[in-house]
C-alpha cells in the first residue's frame, strides 16, 4: 500500500461505480471568448448551465451577453474556471455570437471545478493551474511522468469530482498546508509508501513476490523563481525492502521472463535516487540537470511509463533494449530548437548506484552511459503526450561488472487523441549483451476518464540480447480507478507467452496488486 502525502493508490480487485454524469455549458461576453486550450480573461463573467441526464445541444447555450434561462444563473472570474474543449470532444462554436464547451461535474455541482490539467499521463512540462484544479499553481518539470516532477504533477492535479468525494475533502487542509509551504519558501514536496504483491500461474522458481517503497521527494524553487531562468534542487530518498522471500522485480526472472515484471519493486534498503541542480534557460526552453540522476527519468520517455500509476513491466516502463543504468552522477539537458522540434541528451555513471555516493566510480572507473534524442511534438506543453522521437545510445564496457560495450537506437510515437486516448509504439534494438533484449516491438492503447481512471493495455514481442534464449510476447492489461486524489484501486493483469528462459512453460500469467497511498501522516508509492 502506498501512503502518500497527496495520493493513495491500491492496485486490487473492485467493483466498478459509475457515477452520474452531467454536461457542463457555459457563455461568455464576446471580447473573452478564447478558443479551446486558453484561459479566459482574468476576471470575465462567465455563466454557466448544469443540464442534467442529456447532451448539450446548440439550441441549449445561451446567447452572449443574455440571461441563462435553464438554471440560476451564475458567476466566476475566470480565474475559477479553465476552459478547454477538443472538436471531437465535445466542441465549441461561436457562430451567432455563441459558444460553449463540453464538462463533467458531479450532479448539482454548485461550483464550477478546472479539469484535470495536465492529463494524468502527464505531459512533461509545467502546469499553471487555479487552485480548483491543483494542489500546486505551477510545477516546473524536466524529465517524463516518472521524475519527480512528473510525480509531483500528477499528485497535485485535482479531478472536477470524485467517487469518494466527502472522504476527498476531508483532506483538503492538507493540500491547503502542502500549497502554503510553496507559496511562501517554493518547495514541493511528498511522502509516500507503496506496497505491491505479484503472483505467477508457472515458474520454475518461486511464484511470488511481495515489495515495499517509501519514498521523500520534491524540488525547491531557490534561483529566480517565477521567472524564465528559474533554478531549482531536485531530490529524491528510497527505501526499497523485501515482503516476501523475493520481490516482483525478482519473480519474473524466476518464471523466466526476460524482463522483469515488477518494474521499481526490488531491494536495497536505503538510497538517493535523485540529488541534482535543475536550471531553466532562455524563458524555459532549455532546461539542464546536473548532480544525481536517474537517466530513465530522461532518455526515450513517453506519457504512460511511470509504474506506480500506469504500466509496472518493463516491456513497456522503460525500453528494454537500453542499457540504462542505475541511479548515479550525471547531467542531462534538453531544449527547444524550434516551435516543435527539440532535442535532448545526457551521460551518467555506468556503474552508479544509489545506495553509494559513486564519486570513485565516477572519476576513476570512468565507465559511462550516454545518449542523444531528436524529437518533433506538436507544442512544448505536450512534449510527451504527442511526440514522434528517435534515441541513440551508448554505452561503455564495465570491467568490474563484466558487462560488454552496448549501443542501439530507439524510436516512439504517440498521440494524445480527444484529450482521452493515448495509442503508441516502441521499437528498439541494440548491438551487444549490455541491454536485457536484442529487439523489441511494442504497442498499445491507454484511455483517461475526466475522473482521472485510466485503462492501458500493450503488447510487446522481442528477441533477448542473449542468443540463446527464445523471442518472447509479453502482454499488460490494467485500470486505475481513482477514488480520491490520495486513493485509487488498479487490478493489473499480465500474460507471458514463450517465456525465454522457462522452455518448459508456454505460457506465464501474473496478477499484480499495488497499493499506493496518499495520507497526510506524512506520507505514499
Amino acid at each position: 500500500m502506498r501512503v502518500d502525502a497527496t495520493l493513495l493508490h491500491f492496485k486490487l480487485s473492485v467493483i466498478h461505480h459509475n457515477f452520474a454524469q452531467n454536461l457542463r455549458a457555459y457563455s461568455v461576453p464576446d471580447d473573452t471568448w478564447h478558443r479551446p486550450g486558453n484561459a479566459l480573461e482574468s476576471n470575465s463573467d462567465i455563466r454557466v448551465m448544469v443540464i442534467n441526464g442529456r447532451e448539450v445541444e446548440t439550441s441549449d447555450v445561451i446567447r452572449v451577453g443574455t440571461t441563462n434561462l435553464l438554471t440560476t444563473d451564475s458567476r466566476w472570474t475566470a480565474a475559477e474556471f479553465w476552459a478547454t474543449a477538443g472538436t471531437c470532444c465535445g466542441g465549441w462554436t461561436d457562430g451567432s455570437r455563441m459558444g460553449f464547451v463540453f464538462g463533467i461535474c458531479s450532479p448539482n455541482i454548485a461550483h464550477a471545478q478546472q479539469p484535470a490539467l495536465p492529463p494524468d499521463f502527464g505531459d512533461g512540462t509545467s502546469a499553471s493551474a487555479s487552485s480548483t484544479g491543483s494542489v500546486y499553481d505551477e510545477i516546473l518539470q524536466f524529465g517524463g511522468p516518472s521524475s519527480v516532477g512528473g510525480q509531483l504533477v500528477e499528485d497535485a492535479t485535482v479531478a472536477p469530482q470524485y467517487r469518494w468525494q466527502k472522504l476527498h475533502d476531508n483532506f483538503q487542509s492538507w493540500y491547503d498546508y502542502k500549497s502554503g509551504v510553496n507559496n511562501r519558501t517554493g518547495l514541493q514536496f511528498n511522502i509516500d509508501e507503496s506496497m505491491f504483491y505479484q503472483g505467477a500461474t508457472a515458474s520454475p522458481g518461486r511464484n511470488e513476490g511481495a515489495s515495499g517503497l517509501v519514498r521523500v521527494y520534491g524540488q525547491w524553487e531557490l534561483l529566480g523563481r517565477g521567472t524564465g531562468h528559474s533554478g531549482s534542487i531536485v531530490f529524491k530518498g528510497e527505501n526499497r525492502h523485501r515482503m516476501a522471500d523475493i520481490t516482483p522485480f525478482t519473480l519474473g526472472f524466476e518464471a523466466g521472463s526476460a524482463v522483469p515484471t515488477g518494474t521499481f519493486f526490488n531491494e536495497y534498503g536505503y538510497g538517493v535516487t535523485n540529488m541534482y541542480w535543475k536550471q531553466h534557460l532562455f524563458d524555459r526552453q532549455l532546461a539542464i540537470a546536473v548532480g544525481r540522476i536517474d537517466i530513465t527519468d530522461f532518455v526515450d520517455v513517453y506519457a504512460m511509463m511511470n509504474p506506480l500509476t500506469h504500466f509496472v513491466n518493463l516491456a513497456f516502463s522503460t525500453n528494454p533494449t537500453i542499457a540504462a543504468p542505475n541511479q548515479g552522477l550525471g547531467a542531462a539537458a534538453g531544449g527547444m530548437l524550434t516551435e516543435h522540434l527539440y532535442l535532448q541528451g545526457g551521460f551518467g555513471d555506468a556503474n552508479g548506484q544509489p545506495t553509494r555516493a559513486g564519486f570513485d566510480t565516477f572519476f576513476d572507473d570512468s565507465e559511462y552511459f550516454s545518449y542523444v534524442e531528436l524529437g518533433v511534438t506538436s507544442s512544448q506543453e505536450e512534449i510527451y503526450l504527442n511526440n514522434i522521437h528517435v534515441t541513440l545510445w551508448h554505452t561503455d564496457a564495465r570491467q568490474t561488472a563484466g558487462t560488454p560495450e552496448g549501443h542501439g537506437v530507439a524510436f516512439t510515437a504517440q498521440k494524445f487523441i480527444c484529450d482521452r486516448w493515448l495509442p503508441f509504439f516502441h521499437f528498439g534494438y541494440s548491438d551487444g549483451d549490455a541491454a536485457l533484449m536484442q529487439t523489441t516491438f511494442s504497442t498499445g492503447v491507454g484511455y483517461q476518464r475526466e475522473d482521472r481512471d485510466v485503462f492501458g493495455i500493450g503488447i510487446s514481442s522481442g528477441q533477448p540480447a542473449v542468443s540463446s534464449l527464445r523471442e518472447q510476447f509479453t502482454s499488460e492489461m490494467f485500470y486505475r480507478f481513482q477514488l480520491t486524489q490520495f486513493l485509487a484501486v488498479t487490478p493489473d493483469v499480465q500474460l507471458v507467452i514463450d517465456p525465454a528462459d522457462n522452455p518448459n512453460s508456454d505460457v506465464s500469467a501474473s496478477e499484480c496488486h499495488v497499493d499506493e497511498t496518499g495520507l497526510p501522516q506524512s506520507d505514499r508509492l
